[in-house]
């Protein structure tokens, strides 16, 4: 059974008053509650489940809502929330503060690259959009819990819970004022970080992993998972084994961004280094300094980590296949 649906013009993000093209058929969706994107999405996925049970095959699902995605129609509008969450869910976290802590408009940059030392304080009103931008992605994610939850229930109800894995994920994080930044494309963890959470068979409930990973080893793992033959060499590496062992070491991870004032970074567990374009470099030792404040770069006692980190950070650009691990 193979079936497809994708919105028709993606780079509008509307949760209302957009088109899905479903097989070859365009369906067009209004204005009211019962057109909400993330709704009509777990209608279409507990669908599919449920054809997928009947036949009594293994299936695979992947589901791209637009939450928490901010709608580019609305950028220039005055309204309360963008984007626009579920009416059921609307004011749910009205009272939500940023997070960030001490990186939070960050007092002292006078260390960082010299876009960041650039940018002055945010304003109070600045930080006011961030507020309501984080509220309003809080509240619009609420539907996609619940897309969860219907899809976990409907398999508990056909019996296929128990041996289905979840993968919940995401596709960049997003700096909310943290180091006076806002947007994504950058290194610190606020914009390289996203959520990843497995359940099911190989991964035991409620257990933490803290080692670094990438999304290319997500691919390895449902290979694994699968038991297919995958058509291509993989980069990445399957975290099953690391499911089954909290103490396993795994390979560096690389992070890049090619286009404008780029940069190449590597995280491990203990350190993180961001080599920019334009020739400035962060070292920051994420064990002891989790909101990546103080950058130990000119510090003599940190070259050899340093040395290393870079050495690393080349070859992993370079890799490919086995030997990216």
């Amino acid at each position: 059974m193979e079936y497809w649906a994708a919105l028709t013009n993606h780079t509008e993000y509307q949760m209302y008053g957009y088109s899905i093209n479903a097989g070859g058929s365009v369906e067009t969706y209004g204005e009211e509650p019962a057109d909400y994107q993330t709704d009509v999405l777990t209608e279409r996925a507990v669908r599919f489940v449920e054809r997928g049970a009947d036949l009594r095959a293994p299936f695979f699902l992947t589901v791209a809502p637009l939450a928490p995605h901010d709608e580019g129609l609305l950028e220039d509008m005055d309204v309360p929330r963008n984007p626009r969450p579920a009416p059921r869910h609307q004011g749910r976290f009205a009272n939500q503060p940023l997070p960030g802590g001490r990186a939070l408009n960050e007092s002292d940059v006078s260390d960082k690259p010299r876009f960041v030392k650039s940018d002055p304080p945010l304003s109070r009103a600045e930080l006011g959009e961030l507020r309501t931008l984080h509220r309003s992605r809080l509240e619009s994610l609420l539907a996609v819990d619940d897309m969860v939850a219907e899809l976990s229930a409907t398999l508990k109800q056909n019996g296929e819970l128990a041996d289905t894995v979840f993968v919940y994920t995401s596709d960049n994080g997003y700096l909310l004022g943290q180091h006076r930044q806002i947007g994504k494309r950058q290194a610190y963890k606020e914009s390289a970080g996203v959520p990843l959470v497995i359940r099911g068979p190989g991964f035991s409930g409620g257990s933490v992993r803290r080692q670094p990973v990438s999304n290319i080893d997500l691919v390895s793992t449902i290979v694994e998972i699968s038991g297919v033959e995958p058509g291509l060499e993989l980069d990445g590496v399957s975290l099953l084994p690391l499911a089954r062992d909290e103490a396993r070491e795994r390979p560096p991870v690389l992070i890049e961004v090619l286009a404008g004032n780029g940069f190449a970074a590597i995280r491990t567990e203990r350190f993180l280094l961001a080599e920019h374009a334009k020739g400035a470099t962060e070292l920051y030792d994420v064990r002891r300094d989790p909101a990546e404040l103080d950058n130990l770069t000119r510090l003599s006692r940190y070259k050899p980590v340093r040395r290393e980190l870079s050495r690393k950070l080349s070859e992993l650009r370079e890799c490919a296949g086995p030997s990216c691990r």
